[in-house]
């Protein structure tokens, strides 16, 4: 997901200050408003969810 998104961003940023085509940063903002909500739910699963089932480790003790 992070190529797709890095390349619509610099594919908006070539057609608005190359080709002056303001109506791709119109695109840019609803791509961004789409991607982002379902991005933040996944952050939101993955801690609730998957994060505390992970084992923690105590890195404050010296294993020597």
């Amino acid at each position: 997901m992070g190529f797709a998104v890095r390349n619509v961003a610099l594919a908006s940023a070539i057609a608005i200050t190359l080709l002056n085509r303001i109506e791709y940063a119109v695109f840019a903002v609803v791509y961004f408003l789409t991607e982002v909500p379902p991005l933040l739910g996944l952050v939101a699963w993955y801690r609730f969810w998957w994060a505390p089932a992970v084992p923690h480790t105590d890195l404050s003790r010296n294993p020597r």
